[in-house]
């Protein structure tokens, strides 16, 4: 027999319209907006390498139309935080003491609560350009300034097979692989 109890958390996230997972994290992440880094838990990130989960990378598209607008699974692709940085073009271009002043603060403390949580991220997914020899973001612009901010030194990018070549000519690819 089903009961018909529900949970704070589950009335809650019903009336906010999102499932009780998202409204979790949601709660959880708004004692991390304007945290300062050094103020930050200990927490690492941890990646989703998986095809599956791809369409997460791309902010918001349902997995039907990241299967329209993508054939085949993206590469991932290691690269240098700093190199990727300096290659980043217009939009794009970020610097660390500007995590909570550029974008969606939300959004930053959502990436601080997912991982602080041991949940996995997708990486961001990223579209070199080969007449400018720069990079732009086309999802992912929050995971990556907390990368940012955690000085971390190698990290997964996404992007699609006919742009391998061009990223290896704009910045230097530790590797790239295939997704899980």
């Amino acid at each position: 027999m089903e009961s018909d109890l529900y949970t704070r958390e589950e009335l809650l996230a019903s009336t906010a319209g999102c499932s009780n997972e998202r409204y979790i994290m949601r709660e959880l992440s708004k004692k991390y907006i304007e945290l300062p880094v050094k103020d930050w838990p200990n927490f690492e990130m941890s990646w989703d390498l998986t095809a599956s989960a791809q369409h997460f990378s791309d902010d918001g598209i349902s997995q039907d139309d990241f299967s329209l607008a993508y054939k085949e699974p993206l590469l991932i692709a290691w690269v240098k935080m700093h190199e990727l940085d300096n290659a980043l073009y217009g939009h794009s271009i970020r610097k660390k003491e500007e995590i909570w002043s550029i974008g969606c603060k939300d959004k930053v403390a959502k990436v601080i609560a997912y991982c602080v949580e041991n949940k996995q991220m997708t990486p961001a997914h990223i579209q070199p350009h080969k007449s400018l020899n720069a990079i732009t973001i086309i999802g992912g612009n929050h995971r990556l300034a907390v990368c940012r901010a955690l000085e971390l030194e190698i990290i997964p990018v996404l992007i699609e097979r006919i742009y391998e070549n061009d990223l290896k000519n704009i910045i230097n690819v530790d590797r790239v692989e295939e997704a899980i």
